[in-house]
Parts: C-alpha cells; structure tokens; sequence
C-alpha cells in the first residue's frame, strides 16, 4: 500500500474542493448569481479561461500590416520574394526579364512517424471528431469491453514487456489486414516520446473489433487507437525535396511523397505536395510571367480543444484525467463556445474582474505549484497538511483583502453584455401577446419562446432537422423575421406566426 500517493489524491480533493467551493461562492455572491446560474470557479479552471480569454484579445487588437510577395514564372513554376513595399517590388520586375540559377539541391528526407499516444495525445487527436469529454468517455468504455489499453496515461513509450508483434498480427483477420501487413513487411521499430512512465503503457488496442460490434462515435475512437498504433511501428515516410534560388532574391521549393511509409496508414491530414521541375546552376531562364500579390499578417489564432489540452499540459494545469473535464466545465457554464475556442462577454468579465481584484488565482504559476506540491507528497517529500495549510491560509487572505463590489460590477456589465448579444442574435420580432421579445431558444429542442419569460409563456414550435438562419427578411402580415431552413437536399422558408 502507498500511503504517500494516497495522502497526494486526498489532498488534491481538499485543494481543489477548497478553491473551488470558496471563489464560486466569492463570485456567485459578489454578483447576485445564485440557484442553477452560479459561476463556477476553480484552481485550473480560472486560469484556462484566462489564457482563452487573452488570445481573444490578442485577435481583437492585432493590427495586421500589409506586404507584397512578388512572382515570376519560369519553366511552368512560380518563384517567389517578399517585399515591404510594392514600388519596391514593382521596380524589381520590371527591371528583370531573365533569370540565373543561383543554386539547386535535391535531397530524400525522412519524416518521423507519430508517438504512441498517452492521455493528452490521445485528445489533441480525438478533438477532431469530438469534444475530448466524449472522447474520453468512449475510450473508457472500449477499455472496459477489453478493446483498448487503459486510457488514462502519461507513457508515450512502449514498454519492453509489451509483445508489438503478435498485436499486430491479430489485425491481419482484419478491415486494417493491409496494414498489419505493411507492418510486419517492413519490420516494427517503434516511435517513442519523450515521457516514459512504469504505471500504465501507452493507449493501444488489445483486441480485435469490426464495425457493426461498435457504435459510429465508437468505432471513429477505436479506429483513430488503431491506427496510431499501427502507424508508429511502421516505416517513416520519404520525401524528395527541391529547392532553387534565383537571381534577385526569387526562391522556389517543391516536395514530392516518394515513399509514403506511416502515413499510408495515419491517414488523417493528407500530405501536401508541390511540384517543381530540376535545375540547373548557371542556365539563364526566360520570365514567363510576373505578378504581385498583396498579403497582411494574420493573428494568432484561436485554440481548438485540442491545443488548448497540449498547452495546459505544458502550463502544468490539471492533470491528464481533468484537463478534458475542465474543458466541459468552461463549455457547460457558457464560458466559451464554439471549436475552435471562443469566449463569452461573462468570461472577459470573470477574468477581467479577477485580474483587477484577486489576479494571483487566473495565473498558471500558483495551479503549477501546487502540482508539484502533490507530486512530492506523493514522493514523500513534502508533508500533506503544510500543503492544505498554505491554501487555506492563501484563501484566507484573499477573501479578506478582496474588493467584492468592484468584482460584482465588472461581472453583471459582462452578463448584460451577453444578454443584450443574446437578443441581438436570436430575436424574431415581437411578441404578441405581451410586446416582450421573440427569441429562438434552445433547450432540449429549438423553438421560439418570449422574452419576458416565466411572465409570458407564449411559445411556437419550430422544426428540428437543418441549420436554422433567422433572415433580414420580414413577413408583411405579422412584422416577424422569416426563417430559413437549410437541410442538406433544400432550402426553404417560412414566418413562425404564418
């Protein structure tokens, strides 16, 4: 029995209940937010949500600048320059109508396979089909139906002990028979990641299944496992690379999959290739033709479920089995919507609020502290009750020296925000039978319901197959907007009181 590592999790359910029973509480009372309406805060969360929130704020100020990438076009190819000006690239061209080869090389390089896939690896990939929480919840299940490893780990290499080859031979009764095949063809040398842990190895399929034994979201988890799987024990994929450089500054680069290797079997970005013919250093080109093309820097961009898990874990924020569950929390308290990731007004006024008041409990470094923390009781370095203590302490002070009507205020300005969005967004017209608004809403179906709701009970039913667009168009008769219903064979429209 380790009663050191049991000493770490009862702690971590201290902390966590401590901070976050005490700020949800600061901030649900602070702004008049009680009942199923509370605010949630926690030691993870308030700093995810703040780094959500700083990108889009980062988008929202970023000023792009302009610049010109100036082409010429030589043996059916365009080569490029970057310019800060146009007059500059102007004067370029149309001093030029033929070009020398500076320089051309031509090389086989090789691209490294994928690693195995650990607990955030796993995520950043599932986030294509899904949120990670799903994700996550499916993984678990195949597990316990014996089809896959245990899903929650940090190993990102495949232990000795584990036997890859008669894994791989049992797909060869297989849909992934093809594979398994290559495989074994060209001889298993596995990837491996910088993590190596003894608890858990990483997350592969321990059993064989087809399609019709497994759910749609099941099998798209299965089959993503699988195929990682296969693709880190298969050959690395070949590339021919070409580059030229031209007189003047002008470059062009080309890529060719010569040898496909993992990727024939990883199948989910497709490889981008890019022909250019070979060169020779010295030949004189004739210009063929020139143009110039306008870009602006663009900002960041925002992150998707996935990113966000691959950089909490660089931040030390949560730990494999929460990062995907706080993730859902930001999603159910309408903290952030949409994937890629976009924040709420009430999350700019959450964060805003604690920055300006209590800011030391958005910040990573006090999450990442208290990681290492439980890491070294759980070592039996570190004694569990100072480490309650110091939050207890640190809670205390902040509940004492906090401005609690500033941080109200700042709140119900970000809730009127989105409020008034809300309405922007989704009103129809007016309601007639008290003069309230008629807003499309959604609860376990979509319909339109009044504004001044539970005053006003008025209510229509709306369908519930396709994208709803609520139009510009208004019906003469009633004065309402006229919605539009896109299904993927039609299109039609109609006035909810017609």
């Amino acid at each position: 029995m380790d009663y050191n590592l049991a000493k770490s999790a009862e702690v971590r359910h201290k902390i966590d209940l401590l901070w976050g029973a005490i700020l949800t509480r600061l901030l649900s009372l602070s702004a008049n937010r009680l009942g199923k309406d509370f605010l949630s805060v926690g030691r993870v969360q308030s700093p995810t949500l703040r780094l959500i929130v700083e990108r889009e704020e980062q988008i929202k100020s970023f000023k792009s600048k302009y610049y010109y990438n100036a082409f010429v076009k030589v043996k059916g190819i365009y080569a490029k320059r970057k310019f800060e000006s146009e007059e500059e690239a102007k004067a370029i061209l149309e001093s030029i109508d033929v070009l020398k080869v500076l320089s051309f090389k031509k090389s086989v390089v090789e691209e490294k396979k994928p690693i195995p896939f650990n607990t955030t690896e796993f995520l950043k990939e599932a986030s294509r089909f899904m949120k990670p929480d799903k994700a996550m919840a499916i993984a678990e299940n195949l597990y316990m139906e014996g089809y896959i490893s245990y899903p929650r780990t940090d190993n990102t290499v495949y232990p000795k002990t584990l036997n890859l080859k008669r894994l791989v031979e049992m797909f060869l009764k297989s849909e992934f028979r093809d594979h398994a095949e290559f495989v074994l063809k060209h001889g298993i040398e596995p990837s491996k990641g910088k993590k190596e842990t003894s608890d858990h190895p990483p997350i592969h399929p321990t059993a064989v299944a087809s399609r019709d034994e497994l759910g749609k979201d099941e099998w798209i988890i299965y089959e993503l496992v699988v195929k990682r799987f296969l693709a880190t024990l298969a050959p690395k994929a070949k590339w021919e690379v070409k580059r030229v450089e031209l007189e003047h500054g002008f470059k062009a680069m080309g890529k060719k999959l010569v040898f496909a290797g993992w990727r024939s079997i990883y199948d989910y970005t497709k490889p981008e290739e890019n022909f250019i013919p070979d060169f020779k250093v010295g030949e004189v080109l004739v210009i063929e033709e020139k143009k110039i093309k306008k870009e602006k820097t663009k900002p960041p961009s925002r992150y998707t479920t996935g990113t966000l898990i691959k950089v909490m874990e660089s931040l030390g924020l949560g730990t494999k089995s929460t990062r995907h569950e706080i993730i859902k929390k930001l999603y159910d308290r309408k903290y952030i919507y949409g994937n890629p990731i976009r924040p709420t007004n009430l999350a700019f006024a959450v964060i805003n609020a604690l920055k300006e008041t209590v800011e030391v409990v958005t910040l990573p470094d006090m999450t990442a502290k208290l990681e290492r923390d439980m890491v070294a009781i759980a070592e039996g370095r570190m004694d569990e009750k100072e480490v309650l203590k110091e939050s207890v302490i640190f809670l205390s002070k902040i509940l004492k020296s906090v401005d609690r009507e500033r941080l109200g205020s700042i709140i119900k300005e970000g809730i009127e925000k989105d409020r008034v969005e809300e309405l922007e967004k989704n009103a129809v017209g007016v309601c007639p039978k008290c003069g309230g608004v008629l807003l499309v809403k959604r609860a376990n179906k979509r319909f339109i319901g009044c504004s001044n709701y539970p005053k006003c009970k008025f209510s229509l039913p709306l369908p519930q197959k396709g994208r709803l667009v609520i139009t510009s168009k208004t019906c003469k008769k009633h004065g309402v907007k006229i919605l539009r219903i896109v299904e993927k064979d039609r299109k039609w429209e109609f006035c909810p009181l017609c």
